[in-house]
């Protein structure tokens, strides 16, 4: 449990919530020569290394993993993401958690998907390119349709192509659009202050942002959701997007965004997703 805890996705996870972990995870061996994940696989699921050293070893990646290492996390979030190939340097015991196991696990235990939100968080943060790749996932998704009214219905199309947010999950979407705030910006307004508390992320709806100096400028469109790493990984607000033209957004608090996650398990689920996949 002590080691289990130390991993950067588990950190803030109980004794108890690891221990259900533990629970449904299985033992495996592998000899010495054994691929744990074949080159061009999907991750099955995770693996943490009990004893003996594995290799990654890809085109660009050769890289010796000890004992306590953790495998196949976060790209077993990515379905599309493949593996370069881990093989057993020696004989290796592992646990291994499937992908569907992950998954009821966070559906049965909110606990759980919260904290691993938080903890994925976290590591977009701290690595630069991620934190680019969230500020600029959503491209620009073009104008709302019927003019952009904020309505009720209004904002849940807004909320719904935002790619930071699952498009089926119309329930979650629902939901959450009673719950947010309008927000309007004039050229040259800041969206908050750089350092304040980040109790909320945004979802620009019309208008444009920008964020950064010249070398690594993002222009945020319709469709972004500034605010979101910092939000879920406790951080303090990054650099504050500032207003290009007149730009009207969405704001979803904290509370609200954890409530709906907690009623509509898919909603953190796909979120949770989303990092992964900014995650180089």
């Amino acid at each position: 449990l002590v080691h289990l805890r130390t991993l950067p996705p588990f950190r803030t996870l109980s004794p108890t919530q690891i221990g259900l972990l533990i629970s449904e995870a299985s033992e495996i061996g592998l000899p010495a020569g054994g691929w744990l994940i074949s080159p061009g696989e999907t991750p099955p699921g995770i693996f943490m290394l009990l004893d003996g050293y594995v290799r990654i070893r890809g085109s660009e990646e050769d890289r010796l993993l000890e004992p306590w290492s953790l495998i196949g996390y976060p790209d077993v979030l990515v379905p599309d993401r493949v593996s370069p190939g881990i093989r057993a340097e020696s004989d290796i015991v592992a646990l291994r958690l499937e992908t569907d196991d992950l998954r009821n696990l966070c559906e049965r235990h909110f606990a759980i998907l919260a904290a691993l939100l938080t903890n994925m968080a976290s590591e977009v943060f701290a690595h630069p390119s991620a934190r680019h790749a969230a500020l600029a996932a959503a491209g620009d998704v073009g104008p709302l349709p019927f003019g952009g009214t904020l309505d009720r219905v209004g904002r849940m199309i807004a909320l719904q192509r935002s790619p930071v947010l699952p498009r089926g999950s119309m329930d979650a979407i629902a939901e959450l659009a009673g719950r947010v705030e309008r927000v309007d910006l004039e050229p040259g307004d800041a969206l908050w202050a750089q350092g304040a508390g980040a109790g909320a992320f945004y979802v620009v709806c019309s208008g444009s942002m920008g964020v950064g100096g010249t070398e690594d400028a993002v222009t945020l469109g319709p469709g972004s959701a500034p605010g979101l790493v910092e939000m879920l990984s406790g951080r303090p607000y990054s650099r504050p997007p500032v207003a290009l033209e007149e730009a009207r957004l969405l704001r979803v608090g904290i509370d609200p965004f954890m409530d709906v996650a907690e009623d509509h398990f898919e909603l953190g689920y796909a979120v949770l997703g989303r990092m992964a996949r900014w995650l180089p």
